[in-house]
């Protein structure tokens, strides 16, 4: 996480907040287990094993567990809200055991609908020192995208039936590093907002790279503040 200084620097509030520093430190947690995991497709795409079918196998099972961590990574701001959602929940009511990561995230946006990542492009210095942040404006792996390449990759991870169509894995292969590249841009710099007990959090995360942690910075306003709708775009 940021230290102090470097959250000022940003022009952050500092918040002292347990629960919060908690939570962020599982979030980053989980970001660097997506940036090794993202390292592992890359090297299974430059290497063939056996034949490109496991090959590219092996991206995909690195790919669907890169997605099932965002969205667990996405429960971390919004526990209490989301524990106290499952416990309502008609079957499995412990949130600890939820894996789909497309069915997370469709809860979570029943209890905050600005609960996803939103990718912000890098920071320009004010006249002040301070720092703005605009809404990154190019290509980046938004919900729906999410939601069908999810769907996809947990269908080419079964073994084909052989009285069935073949699987496009070659097809499929060749999509996936724009894919990686719409979740670095959605991750590489990019803030989560939080609505808990009449205050607005914000959460400001760098993802880093191999050589850099993961950093993360909570800036908070007291009462609810105006999110314009169309906050993603």
């Amino acid at each position: 996480m940021g230290t102090k200084t470097e959250m000022k620097n940003m022009g952050i509030e500092i918040m002292e907040d347990a629960e919060q520093i908690e939570s962020i430190k599982i979030y980053l947690n989980c970001i660097e287990e997506i940036k090794s995991r993202l390292l592992g497709i890359d090297y299974f795409l430059k290497n063939t094993f056996l034949n490109e079918k496991i090959t590219i196998e092996c991206s995909i099972l690195q790919l669907r567990k890169v997605l099932e961590l965002i969205s667990l990574a996405a429960i971390a701001p919004n526990k209490t809200k989301y524990k106290e959602f499952r416990l309502s929940a008609d079957e499995q009511k412990d949130f600890r055991k939820d894996y789909n990561g497309r069915k997370i995230l469709e809860m979570l946006k029943k209890i905050n609908p600005y609960f996803y990542p939103r990718p912000l492009m890098q920071p320009i210095i004010n006249s002040n020192g301070t720092k703005h942040l605009d809404a990154f404006t190019g290509d980046y792996l938004s919900m729906k995208i999410y939601a069908s390449i999810y769907d996809k990759c947990g269908k080419l991870l079964h073994a084909d039936n052989p009285w069935d169509d073949k699987k496009s894995y070659k097809e499929f292969g060749g999509k996936i590093p724009n894919i990686i590249n719409q979740i670095k841009n959605l991750l590489n710099l990019h803030s989560i907002i939080i609505m808990q007990n009449k205050k607005t959090i914000c959460w400001i995360i760098e993802l880093g790279d191999k050589n850099n942690l993961a950093k993360g910075h909570i800036a908070n306003a007291d009462g609810l503040v105006f999110i314009d709708n169309n906050y993603y775009q």
